[in-house]
């Protein structure tokens, strides 16, 4: 009865670097959580966070081997295939995308900002955007990844094998292009979001719509808007910046 309470475990940081996405991994006994915190240096710290101590600890920090400053990032773990795969947008207006193993997560060496950096060799980078790449979203099965940028567009990677979840890696960076380019909003893009099927692509945007949008329709040209599937409008100000889906509703 009554609104429920939230209540502060712990603190984490300060880490020196700004905090992209956050994911929530298995936890290890012992712990309340253990948390994947994606920075904007390109890298990722392991937090393990003991509630019965207030405390959290590092178990682990791994770096992309290109340490390239970030707009967006967004994580993806995958506990079948014990991975944990980073895609970054980078500010070079190009996404990166590395992964490292999820049972190397552990260890630790007690301290939040101290112990080795493990270096990530990129599994594949995603050029096209025009503009800074301001959010990035992956599908549920991992194979898919969509961007949305500044430039007005979103675009649709799909990543097959070279990034897949259990795909393997000769460490070669591979270069791929987008399946698909979106553009139809008035303004920049701020955040995108894929249906649960991955049939369909959701996109937010500073002019206070949301655009739903078939993936499984060709475009005939950039100008042409036949994938647009709804418009949803009613928002005033500066634009719609986040959105999430629960079920058959949107917000």
């Amino acid at each position: 009865e009554g609104e429920p309470a939230l209540e502060l475990v712990c603190g984490v940081g300060p880490l020196g670097h700004w905090v992209m996405d956050a994911a929530f991994l298995p936890t290890p006994e012992g712990s309340v959580a253990r948390v994947a915190l994606a920075l904007s240096n390109n890298s990722v710290t392991i937090v393990d966070v003991d509630g019965s101590a207030g405390e959290a600890r590092t178990a682990a920090v791994f770096e992309c081997a290109r340490t390239y400053l970030l707009y967006s990032a967004r994580l993806f773990c995958s506990e079948q295939e014990d991975r944990v795969f980073v895609a970054a947008g980078t500010i070079f207006n190009s996404v990166l995308v590395w992964s490292f193993p999820l049972s190397a997560t552990e260890g630790g060496d007690g301290t939040i900002c101290g112990g080795q950096v493990t270096p990530c060799p990129p599994r594949c980078s995603l050029a096209g955007h025009q503009g800074s790449i301001l959010k990035l979203c992956w599908s549920r099965d991992g194979r898919r990844l969509a961007s949305c940028s500044d430039d007005r567009t979103a675009r649709v990677w799909d990543l097959g094998p070279t990034a897949a979840a259990g795909a393997p890696h000769d460490g070669v960076c591979a270069s791929l292009e987008a399946e698909k380019v979106i553009y139809g909003h008035d303004g920049r893009l701020w955040d995108c979001l894929f249906s649960d099927d991955s049939k369909t692509l959701v996109t937010a945007s500073e002019d206070c719509t949301c655009r739903f949008w078939s993936l499984s329709r060709a475009r005939s040209a950039e100008t042409d808007t036949s994938d647009l599937v709804a418009t949803v409008g009613g928002h005033r100000g500066r634009g719609v910046w986040r959105i999430a889906a629960t079920g058959d509703h949107l917000f």
